[in-house]
């Protein structure tokens, strides 16, 4: 087995392709560059290519991961220098590093980090952002109330899934963050939910359209439960 592990960009207007949309671009240009794709069996053999956790649409990415499985090696330099013919504008492969084998992408991310741009409809100094942020997350619980699909009302708390929050930047009315989350299987908290709670907690109005969220960073954790990347899993 020869798995082709690659790290790419999802930014511009690339980051309003729904995951099942990405999921048919990648196939379009990896057929395109004639990878030599493994396929699946039966009636409608589909090229083995798994994602690492898929983006909410709206969302940039300069760091997320697929695995695509090979029948051969290629040149790995030569694939990431070649790709600019095929490429779509906001979509780019930065790196590919080879696994004999490896668990499921999106079994190993466990956490993700991201970049998160509001506008408030009033400025605030920076102490003051640093100031409310340190008081939200020091809170026991951080709790919000959210449907199922039998319209029964669960109580959710995500304090035990933010692990890192920093202000980066205020100037007048925006606002940037850096948040690290819990992603995977063990729970999964998206940075606009994180950053709407903080900003109702202020008493921030968020000026409507002005959100951006970037994901900068995904990660798996070792036996010592050190976060390490996608890359460095043996």
């Amino acid at each position: 087995m020869i798995i082709l592990r690659i790290q790419y960009k999802k930014e511009q207007n690339m980051k309003f392709l729904s995951h099942l949309e990405l999921i048919k671009t990648v196939e379009r240009i990896f057929r395109r560059m004639q990878l030599p794709m493994s396929f699946s069996q039966g009636f409608n053999p589909k090229p083995k290519i798994a994602y690492a956790a898929p983006l909410p649409v709206g969302v940039e990415s300069e760091c997320d991961f697929l695995d695509v499985e090979l029948t051969q090696k290629i040149d790995v330099d030569a694939f990431l220098k070649n790709q600019g013919d095929y490429m779509p504008t906001g979509l780019w492969f930065v790196e590919g590093k080879y696994f004999n084998k490896t668990k499921s992408l999106m079994s190993l991310v466990t956490d993700s980090a991201y970049i998160a741009q509001i506008e408030v409809s009033e400025p605030h100094e920076k102490a003051f952002v640093e100031e409310q942020l340190k008081a939200f997350l020091s809170q026991d619980v951080i709790t919000y109330e959210k449907k199922n699909k039998k319209n029964k009302i669960n109580v959710i708390d995500i304090k035990p899934l933010i692990q890192e929050a920093d202000v980066l930047f205020v100037e007048a009315n925006r606002i940037i963050l850096k948040v690290l989350v819990t992603t995977g299987s063990s729970g999964n908290l998206k940075p606009e939910q994180l950053v709407k709670m903080f900003a109702d907690y202020c008493n921030f109005e968020m000026v409507p359209g002005k959100e951006r969220y970037k994901r900068v960073d995904l990660f798996t954790r070792d036996e010592q439960n050190k976060l390490i990347s996608l890359f460095e899993v043996k």
